[in-house]
């Protein structure tokens, strides 16, 4: 596992950890002095210590852009508003209706990037293939980073149907290989879809005492992700190795996605490569050895999480059922080209 995924999930498992010991443990009232030192010490983990280790474990350990820091300091904002007592709450009731007017002012300075990507996304609907792919290529500089996260991140919608009904992905690309996945076995999508229903269920029961219709429409939120199992399912299993308009797609899963145009590869080599000696290195598919090398003539995003996330890599290794035949036909497509 590399680094930056591992801080990932390091700071993942802290800021539950954080947020849910300050629902259990901050009062409801301050009714004494050691209430208030509690809730001001709970401040700092939210407004100081995550956002810090946040920039560490996020920003700087994943090359991301400092904007982002924005997302902890809202969800700790949000959070705090549900978690701390009345006396103090309100003070985040009222933060959050001050947001309303800065998020107005920015949506309307970014209006015009919007409406671009409404309209890219219109455009791409009669385009063959991965809308995420066309969104991808539409937007492809480094200036526009934030346009390009954007587009991709919305795309994911269109993506989820087009590969979750067989009939919208009927002419799709066909597959060069697949990468060894374990998502691609239907006993897998079936403890997926057995633990989507076991998690629906649960949130409805422990939230229906305190309100049904909430507890409703959160059970319904979370059977809506239905669809998004049943479209990385038939990704990993017949889409995760394919050529689409001069563009070599891996789909690792239906959460993350490389769009590698085939005049950037600079060579292709086969062999065998222990996955423990490549720690810092992009690795897509399961095993213990990778068999194929793809190395770049420069640096190639691999978006992930639904688009947020994007890391350049100048190579990346892969674990596929046949590595002879995709080499071969990354030769004969460059040599063609």
């Amino acid at each position: 596992m590399r680094k930056a995924v591992k801080s990932r999930l390091a700071f993942l498992i802290i800021a539950v950890i954080c947020y849910s010991a300050g629902f259990y443990f901050l009062p409801e009232q301050l009714n004494s002095e050691t209430d208030t030192i509690l809730s001001a010490g709970f401040a700092i983990v939210y407004f100081l210590l995550l956002p810090i280790l946040y920039w560490l474990l996020i920003i700087k350990a994943g090359n991301q852009k400092p904007w982002k820091m924005i997302l902890i300091f809202s969800l700790s904002a949000g959070i705090a508003r549900f978690s701390f007592a009345a006396q103090i709450a309100d003070y985040f009731e009222f933060v959050m209706w001050l947001r309303i007017p800065i998020i107005g002012i920015l949506l309307a300075i970014e209006f015009f990037l919007i409406a671009h990507v409404i309209k890219s996304l219109w455009q791409a609907r009669k385009l063959k293939g991965d809308p995420r792919v066309h969104m991808i290529n539409s937007i492809n500089s480094d200036d526009d980073e934030k346009k390009q996260q954007l587009s991709i991140t919305l795309s994911y919608e269109p993506a989820s149907w087009y590969y979750c009904l067989p009939f919208l992905s009927r002419n799709h690309p066909r597959p060069v290989t697949h990468l060894k996945l374990l998502s691609r076995y239907p006993l897998h999508f079936i403890c997926m879809l057995c633990g989507l229903t076991l998690v629906a269920g649960l949130a409805y029961m422990l939230i229906a005492t305190i309100s049904e219709l909430v507890a409703l429409i959160v059970a319904s939120f979370i059977s809506y992700s239905i669809i998004s199992i049943c479209a990385n399912y038939r990704i990993s299993r017949y889409h995760s190795v394919y050529f689409l308009d001069n563009n070599l797609v891996l789909n690792s899963s239906f959460l993350s996605i490389m769009v590698i145009p085939l005049l950037t590869i600079k060579t292709v080599d086969t062999g065998c490569w222990n996955k423990q000696e490549l720690t810092e290195s992009l690795i897509l598919g399961r095993g213990k050895t990778a068999n194929i090398l793809l190395t770049f003539n420069h640096e190639i995003s691999y978006f992930s999480m639904m688009g947020m996330l994007n890391e350049p890599f100048n190579k990346v290794y892969l674990s596929v059922e046949d590595p002879a035949a995709l080499k071969q036909q990354i030769q004969d497509k460059i040599n063609l080209g």
